[in-house]
């Protein structure tokens, strides 16, 4: 019965764990989702504090896995995550009963659920949870090493917080994604200031886009370092395309091409970040914080673009299995 229980708490904590750590990987994408839910309980007016209300509840989920997962604390742990698990699974039901034109947004963008599915993984949980704290017992003393476990846990993943905040997910989960065609379904449409398309811009030759999803928060120095990188893409042989999103009264002069606010939030996370794109391929991203030099510029303008493409996904994919792997280790083993 003892391992049976623990078997149930590891089942429970895991998923927890990483659903929250998955929505951290991608704080954007969770403030995004956020807004959905916003919407669908009538307060859009918190859309503003979408990204914060979201980053909060994903570092608290993931608290709460890493909790459940080393037994710190195990009764209060199992008190908070049977909290949240009525919280989610009231809210699943309500969705499903609704059924409004949104995702659950359970597992960030990484794994895709109807409202059905939400609800009946939602009720699963539940009974994961019964299994590993009913009946309850007493409060039992944390040993100091699943203490240790827990805290170096926690703080991981606030770091890891702090690193996706300046920076792009280490795994990009979204329908444009490295390899993906800008064509078809996830076409993004390109217009000029006169609303004509200029979709083939976007898609014929090599293209470093600029996409530019939220331009009121842009600096003129912002504005300027995007002018200068501009010209370092055309030096090196590529073509720049800057991307707006919102009224082209309202920018600098010469960034007349608009595309959707979140067609481009898509494209690329970072507002003002780059994206090579090849004959119509996204290729690789850069975040605004560290746009390529010239030199890499000029490689991508004479490299293989599917050599490109393998060499720049292999990193990311790499740190983040290691990451895992690091922090579920410190929680198992220790």
């Amino acid at each position: 019965m003892r391992i049976f229980k623990r078997i149930s708490a590891l089942a429970l904590g895991s998923v927890l764990f990483l659903a929250g750590l998955l929505k951290l990987m991608d704080p954007v994408g969770a403030g995004l989702q956020m807004e959905a839910y916003f919407r669908f309980l009538h307060i859009g007016f918190l859309n503003a504090l979408a990204v914060p209300a979201s980053v909060a509840f994903a570092l608290f989920e993931t608290v709460v896995g890493a909790a459940v997962l080393t037994g710190f604390r195990r009764r209060l742990a199992g008190i908070v995550s049977f909290v949240l698990l009525v919280f989610f699974t009231v809210l699943t039901f309500v969705i499903w009963i609704a059924n409004p034109d949104m995702e659950c947004g359970c597992f960030g963008e990484a794994i895709h659920m109807t409202h059905g599915q939400s609800l009946v993984k939602n009720l699963v949980l539940v009974a994961l949870w019964a299994a590993a704290f009913l009946p309850r017992g007493m409060q039992e003393d944390t040993p100091n090493i699943k203490r240790t476990a827990f805290w170096t846990a926690s703080v991981s993943s606030a770091l890891f917080l702090a690193y996706s905040l300046f920076s792009l997910p280490l795994v990009d989960f979204t329908s444009l994604k490295p390899g993906a065609e800008l064509e078809g379904e996830t076409s993004v449409a390109v217009f000029d200031g006169q609303g004509e398309s200029r979709d083939s811009l976007l898609v014929n030759g090599r293209v470093i886009v600029i996409s530019v999803y939220d331009a009121d928060k842009l600096s003129s120095e912002d504005w300027l370092s995007i002018s200068r990188f501009a010209g370092t893409v055309e030096d090196s042989g590529l073509r720049p395309l800057l991307l707006v999103s919102g009224d082209p009264d309202e920018v600098p002069a010469g960034s007349s091409l608009m595309a959707d606010h979140r067609a481009l939030m898509t494209l690329n996370r970072s507002n003002g970040g780059a994206t090579y794109v090849a004959d119509g391929q996204v290729i690789r991203k850069w975040p605004s914080r560290s746009l390529p030099e010239k030199d890499d510029l000029e490689s991508a303008a004479s490299d293989n673009p599917m050599e490109a493409l393998v060499s720049a996904a292999a990193p990311g994919r790499l740190k983040l299995q290691g990451f895992l792997l690091y922090v579920f280790a410190v929680m198992l083993l220790l």
